[in-house]
């Protein structure tokens, strides 16, 4: 196996080695979360971290839950200059190494790292029954959970786990200065919501969409989607089961586009195999069920194909963050999102920068989804959606431009003058009065101006026909002096 070469921290990746050393520089602080989107280098973030550690003679365990994880670290720690034993089943013994990586379901053999740092990766699992029993093992050791979506299904929180929360750029951040791709986002099919059934753990029922999303016309609507908005390009297929996932291969295949299937009860060498014809460019298409949201590095992947709906915000995001990667190399410069389930009904659009909190409260995470009114191109106009999301089949929906976001902020000044408060779609956001509305905009106008911003003609047709819902019409002068517009 070659060894790759080290990689240098980014100035951000700097920043959060920064801040993460300092929060341990308080004696009573002993456990933190660090927060950054998926495809920024959490890996060659911790193990930096690893290395300054054995420089100092402590001991060290990172802790996963997939086996495709392992693998990956202990080369990133290769690239360190550091040598690692691994717990885990199937794998040689080494606990001379000061730095073990292991399963998290490995159970009493973690006891035989003796660490003095524990790093658990995607620590949004980390309330887990075998993670708590791990942390229980060693109360005194230094605990650092790294997480591209620090929110869980049930609404609970992490602070029970956790001091603090350290989460220092949005993903906006990572978007601009070319560290991931932005996403565009295509809606290419209309489900009934009432055709998905609900489990008493909150999330679909998997057996109940599978069966819903195998009629031939949805497995082709999928294929078809890929055709018409990625084809050619390296594209991953998330899908609802074994089966599920199993047919879209075969229909993929059908139409001599070369595709294969993963899923977590395959044979390990049988993977292994498949993801190397993938990253060798042999195969075009990955379906797979529950194996591919997280920790899957593949930069040159293209496109995302959403083919299974699901209430966890944590899965939407792990998932379409597998198309945000760069890859300079061949020219990417977006990636591509193909919902054919609707998902964006439910968590907002791909790239939205959530709040995450440490208190899982989903309401305030959401909060950006909900002040974010979704927008769709027809020719030169750009429209508010409505609220029948069939009218959007087979558009690119619109909201990482820069000219959405800050009417996004337009909207954001208009709740807040809001009588009741209550949240975009309740009858009290209606009852703005028109004082309150100009108000409103004279907010975003000042806002801006502060900026020195000039106002786009698809702004001003925007903020034209959001007054007209209030029956305020204003002349052009009005616009010519209270705004500065762009020629």
């Amino acid at each position: 196996m070659s060894i790759k070469p080290r990689q240098e921290l980014r100035e951000y990746q700097q920043k959060m080695k920064q801040a993460t050393f300092t929060f341990f520089t308080n004696p009573n602080n002993k456990r933190l979360m660090v927060v950054s989107p998926t495809g920024t280098g959490k890996t060659t973030f911790f193990s930096s971290m690893v290395e300054d550690h054995v420089r100092c003679g402590e001991r060290v365990l990172l802790t996963v839950h997939r086996i495709e994880l392992v693998d990956q670290i202990v080369e990133r720690l290769g690239q360190f200059g550091i040598a690692s034993g691994v717990i885990a089943a199937g794998y040689p013994e080494a606990y001379e190494h000061p730095v073990q990586v292991g399963m998290v379901q490995s159970g009493e053999r973690l006891r035989n790292a003796q660490p003095d740092w524990i790093y658990v990766d995607e620590c949004h699992h980390s309330t887990a029954g075998s993670y708590q029993k791990l942390l229980t093992m060693f109360p005194e050791s230094k605990l650092v959970g790294v997480t591209a979506t620090p929110v869980r299904l049930d609404g609970k929180g992490f602070d029970d786990t956790y001091q603090q929360m350290i989460n220092l750029y949005p993903i906006d951040y990572f978007f601009s200065n070319g560290f991931l791709v932005p996403p565009r986002h295509y809606f290419c099919a209309n489900i009934k919501i009432e055709d998905l059934k609900e489990t008493g753990l909150g999330d679909y029922d998997i057996a109940a969409m599978a069966k819903h999303m195998m009629q031939s016309k949805l497995i082709a609507n999928v294929v078809e989607s890929y055709r018409k908005y990625a084809s050619g390009r390296k594209a991953v297929v998330f899908a609802c089961n074994v089966e599920h996932s199993k047919s879209l291969a075969n229909q993929f295949n059908e139409l001599g586009i070369p595709a294969a299937h993963l899923d977590g009860q395959m044979d390990k060498t049988e993977r292994k195999g498949i993801i190397r014809r993938y990253r060798k460019g042999e195969l075009l298409v990955l379906t797979n069920y529950d194996i591919i949201s997280e920790g899957f590095d593949v930069p040159d992947i293209e496109a995302v194909i959403l083919a299974r709906r699901t209430k966890s915000l944590s899965n939407y995001v792990q998932s379409v963050g597998r198309c945000l990667r760069p890859d300079k190399a061949n020219g990417k410069t977006h990636g591509i999102v193909l919902d054919c389930v609707g998902q964006w009904l439910e968590h907002g659009f791909a790239g939205i920068n959530y709040n995450w909190t440490l208190s899982g409260d989903l309401d305030e995470i959401i909060e950006p989804v909900l002040k974010t009114r979704l927008f769709k191109r027809e020719g030169r106009k750009t429209k508010a959606v409505l609220e029948l999301p069939e009218e959007l089949l087979d558009v690119e929906l619109i909201q990482l431009t820069e000219e959405m976001k800050r009417l996004a902020s337009f909207e954001t000044f208009l709740h807040k003058y809001s009588s009741r408060g209550g949240r975009f779609g309740e009858t009290g956001y209606q009852k703005l009065t028109n004082a309150q509305v100009l108000k409103a905009l004279d907010d975003y106008s000042d806002f801006l101006t502060l900026q020195g911003i000039e106002l786009l003609h698809v702004e001003q047709e925007y903020l034209i026909s959001r007054l007209a819902q209030y029956n305020i019409i204003l002349p052009n002068a009005f616009w010519n002096i209270r705004f500065k517009i762009a020629v």
